[in-house]
């Protein structure tokens, strides 16, 4: 049995959403940024033996700097 364990810090991307404030701030959120982590297991069949398939499942985070959430 094998298990595998990812995490990643992305930034960047596209602007998809910007927060407005009541202070008359703003913030873009883009695509892709924030930070992930996710578990899984890798599978090999008997029969195919380069042939390798991850599983995973995983959490992503973003926020904002919003300070009355």
């Amino acid at each position: 049995f094998r298990f595998l364990i990812s995490g990643a810090l992305e930034f960047g991307g596209d602007e998809i959403a910007k927060v407005l404030f009541t202070n008359g701030e703003s913030q873009s959120i883009n695509a892709g940024q924030g930070g992930s982590i996710a578990i899984g297991a890798p599978t090999q069949f008997p029969k195919a033996d380069k042939f390798l398939l991850r599983g995973s499942i995983g959490y992503k985070y973003v926020t904002t700097q919003a300070d009355n959430v």
